[in-house]
């Protein structure tokens, strides 16, 4: 039986939305661990700055953060709460433009 990973085929369509993706700032609920933790590592190596979001494990998503930047994009990390401190952590490291 062939490994799958070998036989999969990306639809130049889906290559193009990634990167569409480049300059923009990403909000990852749950992203310092677990599928969350993969999933704003990959928009960062997509091109995303990423604010992530813990709830208990502030080392955890520290480290996701520091891989973050390891590709090159910004990262924070922002522990759940009251929602209004959301947007402070996302104006953290958006773009220029946007202020």
């Amino acid at each position: 039986m062939a490994d799958c990973r070998q036989t999969l085929r990306v639809p130049p369509t889906m290559l193009v939305a990634m990167n569409k993706i480049e300059g923009k700032v990403a909000l990852v609920t749950g992203g310092s661990r677990g599928i969350g933790a993969a999933v704003a590592l990959r928009l960062a190596q997509e091109g995303a700055d990423v604010v992530l979001t813990y709830e208990r494990d502030k080392q955890s998503a520290a480290t996701v953060v520091e891989q973050i930047e390891a590709a090159g994009r910004r990262g924070v990390e922002q522990r759940a709460g009251h929602p209004a401190t959301l947007p402070r952590a996302g104006w953290a490291i958006a773009p220029r433009r946007f202020r």
